[in-house]
């Protein structure tokens, strides 16, 4: 009885070892002559002086908005602590 169970785990192990080194192999070989394809290109991107024009004018928009919150919360800060006391 103990041979057959000795005799699956041995088969156990000696087919997950070929099928790991078939896995391997075919990768290994895949990359030899594809490459690999995941390969990052270097674009240039063209930005015109309009759109330009017009990010720098929504962050400045931006920027203000930013400042009106920030100023709001500080406002708002203040009256809850007046209200603390």
């Amino acid at each position: 009885m103990s041979i057959l169970y000795l005799t699956t785990v041995a088969l156990d192990i000696i087919g997950g070892a070929v099928i790991w080194s078939a896995t391997k192999t075919y990768n290994g070989v895949y990359y030899l002559l594809y490459g690999n394809e995941k390969q990052i290109t270097d674009e240039k991107i063209c930005i015109d002086k309009d759109m330009l024009e017009e990010l720098v004018k929504d962050n400045k928009d931006y920027r203000d908005k930013i400042e009106k919150l920030n100023t709001n919360i500080l406002d708002l800060k203040e009256c809850v602590n007046n209200l603390k006391k």
